[in-house]
């Protein structure tokens, strides 16, 4: 079943409030490059980037639906990809790797991962 942004974006504001809060916790860093798993429609992904500017930033999804409006949230340091995380974690990109909730089978999980 594919993704439904319309759907998705009824659901922002309760998205973003922890997102944002999880934001706060992370510690700046000099350069680098990060990789926003599961980017969803890359909203919150240019939160990240505007935050981080001197952080080079990669948002990933695997939907088509998802990504439709993506491209122009494109700046300098953001840009998208449709793709899987597997196929990521089997890439040769590597950076900063950010997944704050992933919804499967029904399920949300949590989870972060790192990758140097």
């Amino acid at each position: 079943m594919p993704w439904n942004p319309e759907i998705y974006n009824k659901f922002k504001d309760i998205r973003f409030k922890p997102f944002v809060d999880l934001t706060e916790l992370i510690k700046p860093i000099a350069s680098g490059n990060a990789i926003d798993l599961g980017c969803g429609t890359g909203e919150q992904s240019i939160f990240l980037a505007e935050k981080f500017k001197q952080i080079n930033f990669l948002g990933v999804d695997s939907s088509t639906e998802m990504l439709f409006k993506s491209k122009a949230f494109e700046t300098k340091n953001l840009h998208f990809q449709q793709s899987t995380i597997e196929d990521i974690a089997n890439s040769d990109k590597n950076g900063i790797w950010f997944l704050a909730m992933q919804h499967c089978n029904g399920q949300t999980i949590i989870k972060f991962y790192f990758q140097s």
